[in-house]
């Protein structure tokens, strides 16, 4: 029998460039993205499929594209730690569960 190997996918994307302008573009996303970040960690956490090491290297990848001249991201807690103190610099709250306000 002829047996492939899927993962999740990301393998597949040659080009990890993400092509933020700046590094405080790349942390905002990073950080306004921290709950959908958490959810993928979790699904990764629970994947089946990838052993430790291919699980370490996933996580590897989002904080490399997390990671700024200043910051360079090793861990979620120094992704947390970074992006609290992001949003303590710049006076910036994003909360996913209240939606904008919209006037008419």
């Amino acid at each position: 029998a002829n047996v492939t190997s899927e993962t999740h996918g990301s393998e597949k994307y040659k080009d990890h460039n993400s092509g933020f302008s700046s590094d405080i573009h790349r942390l905002f996303v990073c950080c306004a993205l921290r709950p959908d970040i958490t959810a993928y960690r979790s699904i990764i956490d629970r994947a089946i499929n990838l052993n430790t090491t291919e699980k370490i290297r996933t996580y590897q990848r989002t904080w490399d594209q997390c990671s700024t001249k200043k910051n360079v991201i090793t861990s979620w807690d120094m992704l947390d730690h970074v992006c609290d103190e992001y949003y303590n610099d710049t006076d910036i709250t994003i909360s996913n569960n209240v939606p904008p306000i919209i006037r008419i």
